[in-house]
């Protein structure tokens, strides 16, 4: 076969009832090392923390937190949402709490989680995303997008502002937030996506008006998206990578609404995985890698 798959870790141990939430899982590095940790957030309210490299079984790996939240868990988030000190958001239907991650004395690979501050929202939530908002020096803010599509920022345990968009944001959709051009990149109902100056919703914010919110830039892509991401550049001064993913089409862009490549898809996808090879490949192989990923890409979804 082209391909040979191993196994390097797995973990199964999930009860009947758990169901994990569709964003509800994503790395840290809680330990003080250089190893992942996994964090799992379930439907359920269940929030699990699970370490491959530890516990008996390698294979299985070692569950360092297990508890069970009040509310079902939408999304888990990592960033640095406590001062400068990294801490954990979790999304809620109703709200968003972030939780700092504590070693326990007596086991200093057993963790505990404590509240350090949390946010009602008063329209259900769906997703957030986070970052430096408004250049802030050695901290992230957090944004919540709600079931209408209005966004909600809270500047860690300062409520921000909250925003309608405009009337294009019926039903919310993928949202990711460029530090580089200190903007929100939103996809609306009308299949466009659009970039937000983080400084021009604030501002509009406080203002009388509620007509609609300026763009910096727009892009019609004539199709539903399924994910968005990015890719930071490597040099200074150069625009980020934009990756959209639609549901039939893979678009490539800048941060500045610059489309660089587009890409007819002859299968379904489902989600979208940015994983850069390493620095030190030599260009070549990393073209020719980039051409086999593409090509199991396809043999999965096809």
């Amino acid at each position: 076969s082209l391909f040979n798959v191993q196994e390097l870790w797995s973990n199964n141990d999930f009860g009947s009832s758990d169901e994990l939430s569709p964003k509800g899982a994503t790395l840290v590095s809680l330990l003080g090392n250089v190893e992942d940790q996994i964090v799992l957030g379930f439907n359920s309210g269940i929030l699990r923390i699970l370490d491959p490299k530890s516990g008996e079984n390698e294979s299985q790996g070692a569950i360092l937190l297990e508890v069970k939240l009040d509310e079902p868990i939408l999304e888990v988030a990592y960033g640095k949402f406590v001062g400068s000190n990294s801490s954990l958001a979790v999304l809620h239907p109703k709200g968003v709490h972030v939780f700092s991650p504590l070693q326990k004395t007596n086991n200093e690979e057993t963790l505990k989680l404590e509240l350090a501050y949390k946010h009602s929202i008063k329209n259900s939530c769906y997703s957030l995303t986070y970052g430096p908002f408004g250049g802030a020096k050695q901290r992230d803010y957090l944004c919540v997008q709600t079931l209408e599509g209005a966004i909600v920022v809270f500047e860690q345990e300062t409520f921000g502002f909250s925003r309608n968009l405009s009337d294009r944001f019926i039903l919310p959709t993928p949202i990711i937030y460029t530090q580089r051009t200190d903007s929100f990149i939103v996809f609306s109902s009308d299949f466009q996506l659009n970039s937000y100056k983080y400084q021009s919703l604030a501002i509009e914010s406080n203002s009388e008006s509620e007509g609609r919110t300026s763009e910096s830039w727009r892009v019609d892509l004539s199709d539903e998206i399924l994910d968005i991401q990015e890719i930071a550049s490597s040099v200074s001064q150069q625009p980020n990578t934009i990756i959209a993913l639609c549901m039939k089409n893979l678009f490539i862009l800048y941060d500045t609404g610059i489309i660089l490549f587009t890409k007819k898809l002859n299968f379904n996808p489902i989600t979208l995985l940015i994983y850069p090879p390493p620095f030190n490949m030599d260009e070549e192989v990393k073209k020719v890698l980039q051409t086999y990923v593409f090509l199991l890409f396809s043999l999965f979804y096809n």
